[in-house]
């Protein structure tokens, strides 16, 4: 590997070290003391030793990172780094490996995390792996790298430090926190899948009943049609239609005031948490057809099947999503509802208080009216709302130590 930079620098530790150099140099010049000459150049010993040493330990070292793509906020993250010495003699000792982490969206100059890692020792074209661990509280992208070598070997005096030859930066992105759906918002959603339904009695079969078929093996006896079996002279069960998973659509508001206090922060990230929490309960739970919308100047609108890929595109856009003071829920809800179809469950999820109809008044003038199904049959859901612990409890932090 070409080292794109390769520098040496004086530790504190050399400082005080040169610094007493000098203060033996001088003194034994201005007292003509051969014996303090003789120990200041004694000194400077371990100096061209450290220089050398340094440079050399860091000759053909070669540093890979394996990092995952993507990490739920607060989960822990485990980031492992290859070192690999391709002399062929004499191995590295006392090598510190040190990543660069910073969020994309930081403005420059706010500095970034430093992790690091020690590596005792290298063989001689031999390969070592060790790993660093931490957590991120904040969704968002963050960029990994450039990763830097550095060795204080052997008397801790100076530090020699390589970088590769190219930018080895990793992209990852930090998904929502997720958190929990109480019992109460699973018997809210079953209610209004019942009564999206018409309001049947629910049975013991799965689903409406549509006609009867042959036995098979494994069939209950509990459905066998006993009065067409004896019509037909052979055993015939009940057939039932599988009922059909509602659709359901998760319309996220990211409306937040021009000056945000600590609570409207908290409200959003709240938000973005529960309508994250929402769409990956909805595709466990599989059936139907999901909608994601998401506020913004554009409205952005994820929609398809439940499914892990769909789960992953849906969590990498609540990842970068951002508040803004401006209004843009009518025009979210002007194209989310032009695309689902009768009978989706809409869910409203917003920071903001109030009743759906007052968020709608600052609607711009001439615009269209809403599309069925009407704002009525949107189920709003507000973090502000004192209510909102019933439904959704989030998963607390783990403070790093």
């Amino acid at each position: 590997m070409m080292n794109r930079q390769r520098r040496t620098s004086v530790c504190r530790e050399g400082w005080c070290y040169l610094l007493l150099l000098a203060f033996v140099f001088a003194w034994a010049i201005l007292r003509e003391a051969n014996l303090l000459l003789i120990v200041a150049g004694l000194m400077c010993g371990p100096i061209v030793c450290s220089w050398r040493l340094a440079r050399r330990t860091l000759r053909d070292v070669q540093v890979r990172r394996t990092a995952p793509r993507a990490v739920y906020a607060g989960e822990p993250l485990a980031v492992e780094i290859e070192l690999r010495s391709a002399r062929d003699r004499r191995g590295s000792w006392a090598l510190w490996v040190t990543d660069h982490v910073r969020r994309e969206d930081d403005v420059p100059g706010n500095g970034s995390q430093k992790p690091a890692t020690l590596f005792s020792y290298v063989p001689a074209g031999g390969t070592r792996r060790r790993a660093y661990h931490g957590r991120f509280f904040e969704r968002g992208r963050y960029r990994l790298g450039p990763l830097e070598v550095s060795t204080r070997f052997p008397f801790g005096l100076l530090r020699g430090t390589i970088t590769p030859d190219q930018e080895e930066t990793h992209a990852l992105t930090v998904f929502p926190r997720l958190g929990r759906l109480t019992p109460a918002w699973k018997a809210r959603h079953r209610e209004a899948l019942q009564g999206a339904r018409g309001g049947r009695r629910p049975g013991r079969a799965p689903g409406a009943f549509c006609g009867v078929r042959e036995w098979q093996a494994g069939d209950s006896v509990r459905r066998v049609h006993w009065r067409s079996t004896a019509r037909h002279g052979e055993v015939v069960v009940c057939q039932f239609e599988q009922p059909r998973s509602r659709d359901v659509a998760v319309l996220l508001d990211l409306w937040q005031p021009g000056e945000p206090g600590v609570e409207d922060l908290e409200n959003l990230e709240l938000a973005v948490s529960f309508a994250a929490t929402l769409v990956a309960e909805v595709c466990r739970r599989g059936g139907g057809r999901l909608l994601l919308g998401i506020t913004g100047a554009e409205p952005d609108l994820t929609t398809g099947s439940p499914s892990a890929p769909l789960v992953e595109h849906a969590m990498e856009r609540l990842a970068v999503a951002k508040g803004s003071e401006e209004d843009h829920l009518p025009g979210l809800l002007d194209a989310a509802l032009r695309q689902i179809k009768p009978g989706t469950e809409v869910v409203l999820v917003s920071p903001r208080r109030g009743p759906l109809s007052d968020m709608l008044r600052t609607a711009p003038a001439g615009t269209d009216p809403l599309p069925e199904p009407a704002g009525s049959e949107i189920r709003l859901v507000s973090p502000a709302d004192p209510g909102f612990s019933q439904y959704f409890q989030p998963e607390p932090a783990v403070s790093s130590e």
